[in-house]
């Protein structure tokens, strides 16, 4: 089987690698079915950029797509392995691979061993209470948010995808953050107005 996506990605991380090696930040981001591929490909980018051994800030933005898959007839990996990604070099942990492959694994457990396996990585989830493109998420986001390097902005919405909005950074949150703010602090950025609300997002 010839994966032109894993394929075509993983050259252009080449090419990144190559002409980026040392960088003191790496941030990797998408929303939608892009977020849900900066999930998967998290660990290997962690990998390729050694970012535990240089201590490189490594952190992963997830914007509208928590790894919600219809899990009620089979584990989302039966999917996953249908179209080879159980094969590819993902550097999912040795056990997780073999679960993946089995078909066992659920879309949750393989994001949470994809975390573990860069431990200082800090990871953003953007999502909406009542999206229902992808269902409920909140327990889903509970076993991430489990880990300390977990942070969720959490929306009281329907919408689907927010960084695309001209306006986002004035969307508020749950808990009454702005997400320009919560951007720019997970960022290590000044916030963009120090008069407006800090981080409320839920973080364990």
């Amino acid at each position: 089987m010839h994966l032109n996506g894993y394929n075509n990605t993983k050259t252009v991380l080449e090419w990144a690698l190559n002409k980026f090696p040392d960088p003191e930040k790496l941030v990797i981001g998408g929303y939608s079915a892009g977020s849900l591929g900066a999930q998967l490909w998290s660990a290997k980018i962690a990998e390729m950029w050694h970012v535990e051994q240089k201590s490189v800030t490594y952190q992963v933005l997830a914007d509208s797509y928590v790894d919600v898959f219809l899990e009620q007839k089979a584990a989302a990996s039966s999917l996953l392995n249908f179209f080879g990604g159980c094969d590819v070099d993902l550097h999912f942990p040795e056990l997780m691979q073999v679960e993946c492959k089995a078909e066992t694994a659920t879309a949750t457990a393989l994001v949470d061993a994809l975390i573990q396996e860069a431990p200082k990585s800090k990871w953003l989830f953007i999502h909406s209470n009542a999206d229902q493109f992808y269902g409920n998420l909140s327990l889903i986001l509970d076993s991430h948010a489990l880990f300390t390097n977990v942070t969720r902005f959490n929306i009281d919405s329907d919408e689907h995808v927010w960084l695309k909005a001209p306006g986002y950074a004035t969307t508020t949150s749950l808990g009454g953050a702005l997400l320009g703010n919560v951007l720019s602090e997970w960022l290590g950025q000044p916030s963009t107005d120090p008069a407006s609300p800090r981080n409320t997002t839920v973080q364990h």
